[in-house]
């Protein structure tokens, strides 16, 4: 990381002046300062990324979703390409707008979305699916026909912030208060729209949001209850994520000592940016996913992660699979990119777990059988 060290250079410069001008005054605004900016840089485009493209004006006025943003490594266009309008253009299928009331998600006072309901108006299970940050509901709009003919209603909200949904400027807070929007969703889903069984779907930070949400939520209210997640290319916790994103701006490896001095800065800068992060959003943060996730047991877990990932490393969902209990999974897609397994494997993904089935027996529960496929078996 250049800057880093172009950084270190300079407030050593500032150090030497201030020797001989032997004021403290100087010693610290030239050596605190220019890391202080830093930080404060980072910190702002962590909760606004380049690729984060709400504006409140836009969604107070209620006007259309916006273009995605390009993401490098991630070909968003290409993947929405014949998803970018609504279930009814696009596919087909008969929707209804939507609007989620969020009682614990501080400024956000309700969230937008579609459902789709099921083509059978007695169908137990909804999908509740849950986009990444900096996207909108249209994250799994391609992904919709596939859970609708396998016979369950569809939920597609935008997050806080996201879409055109509600906020008031906090930016992305990866996961944490996200994840009281998804337990808002699940409630919706159950409370409002009727279904008695709810599976989540999740992607990135949708994915983190749903773990959470299933493992803390999910225990302290049963409207909330999720019964079977799912959580492609999820982060194990806010601090592993920024360091992916870290681990990306590598040092020259002529620069002597470069790599012990490229992972010392790279550190301290990053967890000052996360001390900041974590007193940024006045939402009582509840938990990382890999502190909670053994929680969602005896609910079922099914980790996805793409081996092409550039943007989160492979071991957030190893790690992640670790820290579950049984019943728990985890698929490694080859040649998957970031959000888009589904793209490289889209009868593999439908074979493990679109298919969901309502099965004869004297007890409700749900399971996850060894292929992968989530089932729910329920009292008929």
């Amino acid at each position: 990381m250049a800057l880093l060290y172009i950084l270190a250079v300079t407030s050593g410069l500032g150090w030497i002046l201030a020797a001989y001008s032997f004021s403290w005054i100087v010693i610290a605004v030239s050596t605190i300062a220019p890391w202080v900016l830093l930080i404060l840089v980072l910190h702002h485009f962590a909760r606004f990324p380049p690729f984060y493209t709400y504006r409140l004006t836009h969604a107070r006025k209620g006007r259309r979703l916006a273009a995605p943003h390009l993401l490098k490594g991630v070909r968003i266009h290409a993947l929405w390409a014949k998803t970018m309008n609504d279930p009814m253009t696009d596919l087909g299928l008969v929707y209804d707008d939507v609007e989620v009331l969020c009682s614990q998600s501080g400024g956000v006072d309700r969230l937008r979305g579609w459902h789709v309901p099921a083509a059978k108006a007695t169908a137990p299970t909804c999908i509740v699916c849950v986009h990444g940050a900096g996207r909108d509901r249209r994250n799994f709009l391609r992904h919709t026909p596939h859970l609708h003919e396998a016979g369950h209603g569809v939920l597609l909200c935008d997050f806080g912030e996201h879409g055109i949904s509600d906020g008031r400027g906090w930016g992305i807070n990866y996961g944490q208060r996200e994840s009281y929007e998804v337990a808002d969703m699940v409630r919706y889903a159950r409370q409002e729209l009727g279904y008695e069984y709810v599976v989540v779907i999740g992607t990135s930070m949708g994915a983190a949001s749903a773990i959470i949400a299933a493992g803390v939520h999910s225990r302290n209210d049963d409207s909330a209850r999720i019964d079977g997640l799912v959580a492609e290319n999820p982060f194990e916790s806010r601090l592993a994520c920024l360091r992916s994103f870290g681990d990306k701006l590598q040092v020259h490896p002529a620069i002597p000592f470069g790599r012990v001095a490229d992972a010392a800065l790279k550190e301290a800068v990053l967890r000052a940016t996360f001390f900041l992060l974590r007193r940024s959003d006045p939402v009582m943060p509840p938990g990382e996913p890999k502190d909670v996730i053994e929680a969602i047991s005896p609910r079922p877990v099914l980790l996805l992660h793409g081996t092409d990932d550039a943007l989160l490393a492979i071991e957030h969902s190893h790690n992640l699979h670790a820290a579950a209990k049984a019943p728990k999974d985890l698929w490694i897609a080859e040649g998957a990119v970031h959000t888009a397994i589904y793209d490289a494997h889209p009868e593999e993904w439908q074979r493990r777990f679109v298919y969901l089935a309502v099965l004869p027996s004297t007890a409700s529960s749900c399971i996850l059988t060894s292929n992968f496929c989530l089932f729910f078996v329920v009292q008929v």
